[in-house]
């Protein structure tokens, strides 16, 4: 089939851009393709016009995917198109998948048997880093815990770090170099290997062996990679070692989408791809198909304020739509009845899209009380493993019994304080022996110093307590009563989890009756997810790279949250904030149709703010919640003739939640508000503020110092509280305190700093 020919049968549709992509067969090629431009159709296509028009038998190419579902889903698209004409499809694999043919063919090769084989049970290699910590440590890991050691363990393995940087990493655990060392150790004396060993196995035959590296160079003159942003440094060593003979190489990535730090992607390839590979060329595909252009503009205004990056731009093809819309609530609690509310009525392919899976918990949690059908994208149960939840757990088994031995020597050391371990395990002894409370014996040790003494009798008041608290109540007792919230900050624990469980004891009288809902909901997000008639996914940002919905609402656009950094302090810092600036790109880009943030008053993201700023107006409908109208109500009161008082917990669209004294929660437009003659406020009527002069537009030449004089043009005077380059932080008398991004505020005549 000549190449004519072949664009008449299955090229027809593709535009300029992905055309010159699929014909892109010879020399080293990057081709970077933004959001919802067709690059699984591209890749298909390059790969069947590779068999029928340039000659190449399917054996000589490999294209290599990151994970076994994206290789399977390339190989179904590649069957439905080319099945006829190519009959045999070329090899598709992950990275581990070639890393095993390679070990395989150096041992049936060169008469090498693997001095190891691969370890698949994950529970065999999960008790194993279990065991080691508990050697090292003296104590049971949470299966939280053993996760994270697990996921550092990989990173360093897909990093290459030589074991004298291992103390670099921050893995929460001081004695990771050691347990990474002892792992290894394991691994040999049991002639295993895990997956990431299997990748420094294989390049180390690659590089040590010139006849294995000579075989797979000729066998596979032509490599294709797939998501190459979230190829990590070893697999990148890998793929140019096999490419380095040939150097047809071709690697479709986005370094715009790489989001997998934490999994060790290494998107700096892409940024020396021209280095790595001399003569390469690099592509682009910038049309979007996905999304409308409302959505694309704000992303593509978002994701240009990151520095290390290509010059690209995405290119709409849609027709216009609705509005990119911020939900604002009173507090983090309120996004969710709001959500639960929308849910009961969804029809369309609806997702509700977090960063971490604790933000879906407490919605979890409402839906299944509510009856209302939803699925879950790959969740788990480390929210209900973690140290902080398994240690308020253990307070409240205490507070039940406290002649329970074994969990009071879990705890002791972590609420009050000079409680030495001796102690603890004599009141232990004398309760086993008596049947009397632990607390009671520990204040008869004789060497109990005074402080200890303070604490055990703090803690045998405040323990029945708990009992008879309501749930909030007790959290709070737990936390600040019983002072564990000291503890977690010592130890650096994610305060997250205490939010979340406090989010969660809203919907309980007790403590007894949250730590039986925890068992519920554990088992609930354990339990495979069946699929649901009501259209409703909850799913990981992570979890949703590569899909599209409807509609999207991104919940949690909350600082501390997203972004996790607030203040970038140093140049790590600088690069974690851009991967949070890519994470909210993706989670945005999922979107068709629709697009709604949640934010919060009190903790406005500054994502959020940039968005809300940066969108024309020409986005913006009379009815926007950009507009003053619709965001003035959030924190309003109303009152309801036969209802009573109530304040408006969030607004968004002309449409408001209104939550009563009774507890009871309505949703109401503006216009039925008005219309009952009950309303408590009325939004002033305001002309946009006029810029500040330009000449008043720069910085003071004393730079930016506490203490100084500001004005906002719509915050009105303030003064300067501090500034970390590029944030300064304005105390403001009737708005309270504020961040701005200096360089940009001052440069767009929002903000004026006086001498």
């Amino acid at each position: 089939m000549d190449r004519e020919a072949f664009d008449r049968k299955y090229a027809a549709r593709l535009n300029r851009q992905q055309q010159e992509a699929v014909h892109a067969v010879k020399g080293p090629v990057l081709l970077l393709a933004v959001p919802g431009s067709g690059k699984t159709t591209v890749l298909v296509t390059r790969l069947g016009y590779m068999l029928c028009c340039c000659g190449i038998a399917p054996d000589q190419i490999l294209t290599m995917t990151y994970t076994r579902a994206a290789a399977g889903e390339m190989k179904q698209r590649f069957a439905a198109l080319f099945g006829q004409d190519c009959p045999h499809p070329p090899e598709i694999r992950t990275i581990n998948g070639v890393s095993s043919k390679i070990i395989a063919y150096y041992a049936q090769n060169c008469g090498k048997r693997p001095p190891f084989i691969l370890a698949e049970d994950e529970s065999a290699l999960a008790k194993l880093v279990s065991d080691l910590y508990r050697d090292l440590c003296g104590e049971y890991p949470t299966q939280s815990v053993v996760k994270e050691l697990r996921k550092s363990i990989a990173y360093a393995k897909n990093m290459m770090l030589p074991e004298e940087r291992l103390g670099e990493l921050d893995t929460g655990f001081e004695k990771f170099p050691e347990l990474y060392r002892e792992y290894g150790k394991a691994l040999r004396d049991n002639e295993w290997m895990d997956y990431d060993d299997q990748m420094v196995y294989a390049k180390k035959i690659l590089e040590l062996h010139e006849d294995v590296r000579t075989y797979f160079q000729n066998r596979f003159p032509y490599i294709c990679v797939d998501e190459s942003q979230d190829t990590s440094r070893i697999q990148h060593a890998i793929i140019r070692l096999l490419a380095g003979k040939s150097g047809n190489i071709f690697m479709v990535g986005d370094e715009d989408q790489s989001i997998y730090s934490f999994r060790a992607a290494y998107p700096d390839a892409l940024m020396q791809f021209e280095q790595t590979y001399p003569g390469a060329r690099v592509l682009l595909m910038e049309e979007n198909y996905r999304s409308t252009p409302e959505i694309l503009w704000a992303a593509d205004a978002f994701i240009r304020k990151n520095h290390h990056r290509r010059p690209k731009t995405i290119h709409p093809t849609r027709a216009s739509g609705a509005a990119v819309r911020v939900i604002y609530a009173m507090d983090r609690a309120d996004q969710y009845p709001w959500l639960v509310n929308m849910a009961a009525s969804v029809r369309e392919e609806t997702a509700v899209l977090y960063r971490n899976n604790d933000s879906a918990l407490p919605l979890i949690n409402l839906l299944d009380r509510g009856g209302i059908p939803y699925r879950c994208r790959r969740m788990d149960d480390a929210f209900f493993t973690h140290r902080i939840v398994a240690d308020i757990r253990d307070i409240i088994a205490l507070a039940h019994d406290q002649t329970d031995a074994e969990t009071f020597l879990r705890i002791y050391y972590k609420v009050g304080g000079g409680i030495s371990k001796k102690a603890a395990e004599y009141a232990c002894q004398k309760s086993r022996a008596t049947g009397g409370s632990i607390l009671r014996e520990l204040l008869g040790f004789p060497q109990l110093s005074q402080y200890g003494r303070d604490s055990a009798a703090a803690l045998l008041t405040m323990l029945p307590m708990l009992l008879q608290d309501n749930a909030v109540q007790g959290l709070s007792r737990i936390w600040d009563g019983l002072r564990y919230r000291d503890y977690a900050e010592r130890q650096k624990l994610d305060g997250g989890k205490y939010e979340i469980l406090c989010l969660l004891a809203r919907q309980e009288s007790g403590l007894e009756g949250l730590c039986r809902r925890l068992d519920e909901l554990q088992a609930l997000v354990s339990a495979p997810s069946l699929p649901c008639g009501g259209g409703l996914i909850l799913s990981t940002v992570h979890s949703s790279k590569g899909l599209e919905y409807d509609t999207v609402y991104l919940l949690d656009v909350l600082d501390g949250i997203l972004p996790a950094v607030t203040e970038p302090k140093d140049a790590g810092q600088q690069d974690q904030y851009q991967e949070e600036r890519r994470l909210f790109y993706v989670a945005v880009t999922r979107a068709r149709n629709r697009l709604y943030l949640f934010s919060c008053r009190n903790r406005e993201s500054a994502f959020a703010d940039e968005l809300r700023r940066e969108l024309p107006r020409e986005y913006i409908g009379p009815e926007d919640v950009f507009a003053s109208l619709n965001t003035e109500p959030c924190g309003k009161h109303y009152r309801h003739a036969e209802k009573g008082g109530g304040v408006i917990r969030a607004c968004c669209r002309g449409q408001c939640m209104v939550a009563y004294a009774s507890g009871e929660t309505e949703f109401l437009t503006l216009g039925q508000m008005v219309d009952r003659r009950a309303v408590a406020w009325r939004a002033p009527d305001r002309p946009a503020p006029a810029a500040l002069p330009r000449e008043q537009a720069a910085l003071p030449p004393s730079g930016v110092r506490p203490g100084q004089r500001a004005v906002h043009r719509v915050f009105g005077p303030g003064t300067v509280l501090s500034f970390r380059d590029p944030i300064v932080e304005i105390r403001f008398p009737a708005k309270g305190d504020k961040k701005f991004v200096l360089s940009d505020s001052v440069q767009r005549g929002l903000l004026r700093l006086e001498e």
